[in-house]
């Protein structure tokens, strides 16, 4: 899922849908627009977050760790480590988010495991690259 998605599921709508619905809204009085329905105060239905994955390490990537760990976890909705962080590939260290690795979408009904698993993958990403 993209941010879009991730917003939709955590708070029932997103910025973009709103902005078109807004635009393109046909004011013709029968019914009310996305966004004259939403909240003003957003309201959490599931706890949300978009981890960058941070490359630790420089050199040509011998291996991919942790990959079936992450995807296992029981917040994780998505994940993608971008084709340039393959095995083979020449990488340097992540010094901002134009160079990281990827990313993990988490959601969660209870903030508790979402917190748990964005913790355990801080950790994993510390190893996650070999060269």
């Amino acid at each position: 899922p993209n941010s879009s998605s991730m917003c939709q599921a955590c708070v029932g709508y997103n910025a973009l849908d709103l902005c078109l619905s807004a635009y393109l809204h046909d004011d013709d009085g029968d019914m009310e627009d996305e966004f004259g329905m939403a909240p003003r105060v957003p309201i959490l239905r599931f706890a949300g977050n978009e981890v960058s994955l941070i490359c630790f390490v420089e050199g040509t990537v011998t291996a991919v760790n942790h990959l079936d760990e992450i995807e296992d976890m029981e917040s994780v909705v998505g994940m993608e480590v971008h084709p340039n962080f393959e095995i083979g590939c020449g990488v340097q260290k992540t010094i901002d988010i134009r160079t990281d690795a990827g990313f993990i979408h988490l959601i969660h009904e209870d903030e508790e495991v979402l917190e748990r698993d964005y913790h355990r993958i801080c950790v994993l990403m510390q190893t996650m690259f070999e060269v």
